[in-house]
């Protein structure tokens, strides 16, 4: 006997919603495993607070060494040095500075102050034309040339200690930018390497996603900034943005852990 065609269409929509629901609590049971593993991260290491610096305990704690030297990958290979292989540096003439010449160590150390104070204001110069608008949920990200795709990886993941952040909510265009110029200005100067920038999906904003979209053009100009990526979702999913910033090496690692118990 054929099936009365009702018939058949009902049960297809049975066999339907109990997929969709089935879909809905795996989901949900994924949704709630990440949260436990954020809730087991944030116990196990400290987090930002509030203009956010993130807090150390101790010397130089042996998770922030093994940090420092998993982001040295992304300064071990030159690629232009790849690409030109039989290019060899040309010999330089030797200049024997006279012994009236020679600085002193105070001198040194007032020279590298200066250097290490050298404002990245117009250096960065972050512009507000020519940008490319994402979609609120849009997910992506962005390296420079000669970051390696493991580093960029763990970019994007946010395998790597968040550092310092900045919330960029009620803030007008021209106030973030100045925000993210001289937050970025600021991490460099202390030697983060890996911090977090919030500024929301921007789904209800006209247009849509604009801070967003302009955090993604300011990064891309940044001089400071390696790589950066939105980030996982139990640190703001599309509503923030990891970032990779370049070492300073004017600042050692005693002096990075100083600087997180700030």
């Amino acid at each position: 006997m054929m099936q009365d065609p009702m018939e058949a269409l009902a049960g297809i929509r049975d066999r339907l919603s109990s997929q969709e629901q089935e879909r809905k609590r795996r989901e949900q049971e994924e949704a709630e495993r990440q949260a436990r593993e954020a809730e087991a991260r944030k116990a196990s290491k400290p987090e930002g607070t509030g203009t956010g610096s993130v807090s150390g305990e101790g010397g130089l704690s042996s998770e922030l060494r093994r940090i420092l030297e998993e982001l040295e990958d992304e300064e071990r290979e030159d690629p232009f040095a790849a690409m030109m292989p039989d290019v060899r540096p040309m010999i330089q003439d030797t200049v024997r500075i006279r012994k009236d010449e020679e600085l002193s160590e105070e001198q040194i150390r007032i020279r590298r102050r200066a250097a290490e104070n050298e404002p990245y204001r117009e250096k960065l110069a972050l512009s507000m034309e020519k940008i490319h608008y994402l979609d609120p949920a849009e997910i992506t990200g962005y390296r420079k040339e000669g970051v390696l795709n493991g580093v960029f990886m763990k970019v994007k993941h946010g395998e790597y200690r968040i550092m310092d952040y900045i919330d960029l909510h009620h803030r007008t265009l021209d106030q973030a930018r100045t925000a993210v110029d001289e937050f970025l200005s600021k991490s460099f100067d202390r030697g983060y390497r890996f911090v977090i920038i919030i500024h929301g999906k921007g789904d209800r904003t006209t247009p849509k996603a604009q801070l967003k979209s302009f955090v993604f053009h300011w990064l891309k100009q940044a001089e400071p900034v390696l790589a950066f990526h939105h980030a996982m979702p139990y640190h703001g999913g599309a509503g923030a943005t990891y970032v990779l910033i370049r070492k300073n090496r004017n600042v050692s690692p005693e002096d990075l852990e100083n600087a997180l118990r700030q």
